[in-house]
C-alpha cells in the first residue's frame, strides 16, 4: 500500500503536468489546512490527501468547511485519477475561463525581477 506521502508526490507531479497550479503546504499557520492548495481554471481547491482507509481528523473538516464557505472547493483524495477527477469536476463547472492555461517558464519570471 503506498505511503501518503508517496500518493501526494504523485499528485503534485500529474496535476503540475496537467497545468494546474499546486502548492504543496509542507507546514500551516494553523492545523487542519488542506496538504495542497490548486488553483484550476479560476477555481480554488484545497485537496486533503489520504492513505486508503484514513480519515479526516476534526480540524481538517473545520478547514474544508471554512475553504467551502468562501467559495472553494474542498476535497479528500486518495490517488491521482481522485485528484483528477476532482479538478475535472469542479472547474467544468466554470464558465468564461479558458481551459487553455498559458505556459510560462520559470525564467519567464526571472527575467522580469
Amino acid at each position: 500500500m503506498p505511503t501518503e506521502a508517496a500518493i501526494q508526490a504523485a499528485i503534485v507531479a500529474a496535476l503540475t503536468a496537467d497545468g494546474v497550479y499546486v502548492v504543496r503546504v509542507a507546514r500551516a499557520s494553523r492545523v487542519g489546512v488542506a496538504d495542497l492548495l490548486c488553483c484550476a481554471a479560476g477555481r480554488f481547491l484545497a485537496l486533503e490527501v489520504k492513505a486508503p482507509g484514513a480519515g479526516l481528523r476534526p480540524a481538517q473538516v473545520y478547514e474544508a468547511g471554512r475553504v467551502t464557505a468562501a467559495g472553494g472547493v474542498a476535497a479528500v483524495v486518495r490517488s491521482v485519477a481522485e485528484a483528477r477527477a476532482a479538478i475535472r469536476e469542479h472547474t467544468t463547472r466554470c464558465r468564461g475561463v479558458p481551459r487553455q492555461l498559458p505556459q510560462v517558464s520559470p525564467q519567464h519570471w526571472r527575467q522580469r525581477e
